[in-house]
């Protein structure tokens, strides 16, 4: 028997229908008699109803989580119905039914919350990845993979593969290496990135080309850096700044519309380094919500705050509702300012019309009025050098934002931040390092 329909597939359309399903029992009821089961596949669920008088009593009893079965059964509607899914209004009255593969009681629930410990996740991974959210994963990874494609494509670029195993070559990162069973004592290296091989294609003449690649790196790990990974990899001749920046930006549009419905606009916003640093306190910012850094190194120049003096740089946040924000708070954004390099942190709060907080005394009447305080409202300062200042309240924004929820749910705001520093100078190894990345040009050769 095959299957004509999959188990997210009948809704109250398709009443009186005889249809055929199969896939996984995710749940039995035994209602006295009634006996329902909720039939899984990786489209989603259809409950299935035994009525009492059902010559396969015995067959249906014996059915567990995780049988696999099919079914052949009419299309009816539910008396009560479940509007959170998509086949919440019917069910399927089963006239035939026959058990595929039995299964032993499974060692964790298949549902998307679980409790079962990592370990057990992984040495039962064939389970693990039948709980719905986990095959969500792999689903949005895929129509990820397949709308990056269809852009690039319908741009001109060729999808080529590169070898896996290679010659090593000193790019930076540990190759992991392969031994030769037919060339005792040597090596293959697998690829860091295949960089070699998407030049070969640019030098042969394919001036435009596009690999969604596996990569591997011996390293310690890191949140952003596995073993192995995947990353998509593009190489195009004659082109400029410009050029990769809508072409980016074709591709991120598209995917964010086909795979989660979400519409953003071209072109994104664009933002120097140096106003990404002074603004926001770091070169990824977050722009859907304000607390810019402002600065007030002039403002307190001419006051003589002892935790300032001498301060190349002063800035602060000014937090328009700081109820929440006690002392208690205030001690644990402390700790978080000076673990980022941060010298102290000062803050000066108004509330029913009276000033308050650590520079409180240091400031006259008309100094305090200058800052245009809001009641309720606060200004957190940090004063040092530029580059620690700015680390530092970069840190405590993202902090602020999260502590007040001030952080916009499904909203998307793409930013390019430009014009970035080629090197940076490192006072312990007393020797320039690649701000960016060592492949950047530097501007004014590029004009």
């Amino acid at each position: 028997m095959t299957y004509t329909h999959t188990n997210n597939e009948l809704t109250i359309k398709n009443l009186g229908q005889e249809v055929q399903l199969k896939g996984w029992v995710a749940k039995t009821r035994d209602l006295g008699g009634l006996f329902f089961i909720d039939l899984r596949d990786r489209f989603g669920i259809t409950q299935l109803v035994m009525k009492p008088d059902d010559p396969n009593d015995e067959l249906i009893k014996s059915i567990k989580n995780e049988f696999v079965i099919e079914v052949t059964g009419i299309v009816i509607e539910r008396e009560s119905k479940n509007r959170r899914i998509v086949t919440g209004e019917i069910e399927v009255e089963v006239k035939e039914l026959r058990i595929l593969s039995k299964s032993l009681t499974p060692p964790l629930y298949i549902t998307d919350q679980t409790d079962a410990h990592e370990e057990t996740r992984l040495k039962y991974r064939y389970l693990d990845l039948r709980r719905p959210v986990m095959q969500n994963y792999l689903i949005k990874r895929h129509e990820i993979t397949q709308s990056i494609r269809r852009v690039l494509v319908e741009q001109g670029y060729y999808e080529l593969e590169t070898p896996i195993l290679g010659k090593s070559t000193p790019e930076g990162a540990r190759d992991y290496l392969v031994p030769s069973r037919l060339y005792p004592s040597m090596f293959y290296a697998l690829p860091q990135s295949p960089q070699i091989y998407k030049q070969l294609f640019m030098i042969a003449g394919f001036e435009k080309y596009f690999q969604i690649a596996r990569c591997f790196r011996d390293e310690d790990l890191r949140a952003d850096r596995q073993p192995e990974f995947t990353q998509v990899d593009i190489e195009a001749s004659f082109i400029d700044e410009e050029d990769v920046m809508e072409l980016t930006e074709s591709v991120m549009v598209d995917t964010l519309k086909n795979v989660s419905g979400v519409t953003i606009r071209k072109p994104f916003l664009r933002m120097t380094y140096d106003d990404a640093i002074a603004t926001y306190g770091t070169d990824k910012p977050d722009i859907r919500y304000a607390l810019h850094l402002k600065d007030y190194t002039e403002r307190f120049k001419d006051i003589d705050v002892p935790l300032f003096n001498a301060s190349e740089t002063i800035k602060g946040i000014r937090v328009d509702d700081a109820s929440s924000l006690t002392r208690k708070v205030i001690d644990q954004l402390t700790d978080l300012v000076k673990k980022n390099h941060g010298k102290a942190l000062a803050y000066l709060k108004r509330q029913n019309g009276q000033y308050s907080g650590s520079i409180r005394k240091f400031l006259g009447d008309s100094q305090l009025d200058a800052l245009d305080l809001a009641d309720n409202a606060m200004i957190l300062f940090v004063p040092g050098s530029f580059d620690d200042v700015t680390k530092s309240l970069g840190a405590l924004r993202i902090r602020l934002a999260n502590m007040l929820d001030l952080i916009p749910k499904n909203e998307y705001a793409f930013l390019w931040v430009t014009d970035w520093p080629l090197l940076e100078y490192d006072e312990t190894d007393a020797r320039f390092y690649a701000k960016h990345h060592p492949f950047t040009a530097p501007t004014d050769l590029c004009s």
